[in-house]
């Protein structure tokens, strides 16, 4: 089994890239893509990391973007990258003002949460989180840790999740130019966990898949922890449909959602080492 989709403390994960490796290699997957939050930090480490059972690294990133007004999809569109020259200037340079649109939001969530009676500040937020990128999910700990919510999940149902008082919008670039900047970089742009994508019907997504198509997508992450079988099926239709690969992966963070394994999801995920084999072979 592999695992295609796993955060670290380069974006927000808990564990470090070395320590995601030491846990893949002791749960005997056979390969893993580190895929950070708009940077390739974690992935970097994770590949010039060297140890004698560790599983093959295919590096990796998630881009935030954003779909044209014509989809009607008001939420982030995730493209991942798998197999990305990790130094490329042009895809980094976008991953730059991504990296600093998040920490120019942190500042005003940080006041909206002082406005409803958060005892927080810039400075004890990064003391806490430590010398990593502070996204919504390290503010989330912050709550929790701090007895203002129960689980990280309420800190977005209560706080941080859009449509919440202290939810503050993010810049995204287009879906078009994350799907073209990872081509250009060598890599296989993917199209995350498409079922998080609210109130959309399947026929929606048979229109948005083929026009992702054409615009240089090579595949759908099918096998994810949330996905139903039935939405999983129609994936895996699409796929085949469309001449696309199918990849799958946790989406493991360590803390923010219960329940959720490294490599298993909960207990619902197996991605074959072809799937790995496949994106290769793109």
């Amino acid at each position: 089994m592999i695992d295609l989709h796993i955060h670290t403390t380069a974006s927000d994960g808990v564990y470090s890239p070395e320590k995601i490796l030491e846990m893949a290699a002791d749960l005997g997957l056979e390969a893993i893509s580190i895929t950070d939050h708009d940077t390739l930090d974690g992935s970097r480490k994770a590949f010039e990391s060297t140890g004698k059972n560790y599983p093959e690294v295919l590096t990796g990133v998630e881009i935030s973007t954003c779909a044209s007004k014509d989809f009607n999809i008001f939420e982030s569109i995730h493209i991942l990258g798998y197999r990305i020259d990790l130094y490329n200037k042009s895809l980094e340079k976008d991953l730059l003002l991504l990296q600093n649109s998040r920490k120019n939001r942190n500042p005003l969530i940080v006041e909206k949460l002082r406005e409803h009676g958060v005892d927080i500040s810039m400075e004890s937020l990064e003391a806490f989180s430590g010398n990593v990128q502070i996204g919504r999910a390290h503010i989330g700990r912050y709550l929790f840790e701090k007895g203002y919510v129960k689980n990280v999940e309420e800190a977005f149902s209560q706080y941080l999740g859009k449509g919440r008082p202290c939810y503050v919008d993010k810049y995204k670039i287009p879906v078009e130019t994350a799907i073209e900047k990872i081509i250009l970089a060598g890599g296989v742009p993917v199209i995350a966990h498409p079922g998080l994508i609210k109130n959309y019907q399947k026929k929606d997504f048979a229109c948005f898949f083929e026009y992702l198509k054409d615009h240089g997508l090579k595949g759908i992450e099918v096998f994810y922890p949330s996905h139903s079988e039935s939405f999983r099926s129609f994936c895996v239709n699409e796929s085949k449909r469309l001449g696309l690969i199918s990849t799958g992966g946790s989406d493991f963070h360590g803390y923010k959602n219960e329940g959720l394994v490294l490599g298993r999801g909960r207990n619902n995920l197996k991605v074959p080492y072809s799937v790995y084999k496949s994106i290769l072979e793109l």
